[in-house]
């Protein structure tokens, strides 16, 4: 369902104001997410959402100011093995023309395939074309993850240039 609001004045013109969808299977970035539930609303030029499915739970915020940036408080984070049966995802990097924003991602439970890796905490903003990663924290009771650094060619051939730091409390734990 697709809400619309008056743009005001005599334009005639409608503006979305809300969403409520809900799809069995969405592919995305060579991903498959289940079972997701969208409902997200627009007020003053920011957009939220709420997600309920399998691999997404929480509340995600996007601003339009600038290059935009999105603002993720997540209950449960599973970065899904790549979509089955489709080839992966493979833009063209030298003929997108958009910006990416700027993230600012947290997850109580972050996954990645079947892993659960702990909490996650991401912050970064825009560099030309990558991802300056001011900081990316993975955290269990195990260990912590620290990194800071580049994402550069996220969509086409990623590559990181990062510093990292492995904090481990529990060696013979975080062999297991």
């Amino acid at each position: 369902m697709l809400l619309l609001k008056s743009a005001g004045g005599d334009t005639g013109r409608s503006q979305l104001a809300g969403v409520d969808v809900k799809f069995g299977v969405l592919d995305l970035f060579g991903k498959r997410f289940n079972d997701l539930g969208v409902n997200g609303t627009v007020q003053g030029g920011v957009w939220q959402a709420t997600l309920a499915g399998r691999e997404l739970v929480g509340e995600v915020n996007w601003r339009t100011q600038g290059r935009g940036k999105l603002t993720a408080r997540m209950k449960t984070l599973v970065i899904p093995a790549a979509t089955p049966d489709r080839p992966q995802f493979a833009g063209n990097d030298r003929d997108q023309s958009f910006e990416l924003p700027a993230l600012d991602i947290k997850a109580d439970n972050f996954t990645i395939k079947s892993l659960n890796l702990g909490k996650l905490d991401v912050s970064a903003v825009p560099d030309g074309r990558d991802w300056k990663l001011e900081k990316l924290t993975v955290t269990n009771p195990d260990s912590t993850l620290t990194i800071e650094g580049s994402w550069q060619g996220w969509l086409t051939q990623p590559r990181t240039m990062v510093n990292v730091r492995l904090d481990v409390n529990d060696i013979g734990k975080f062999l297991v």
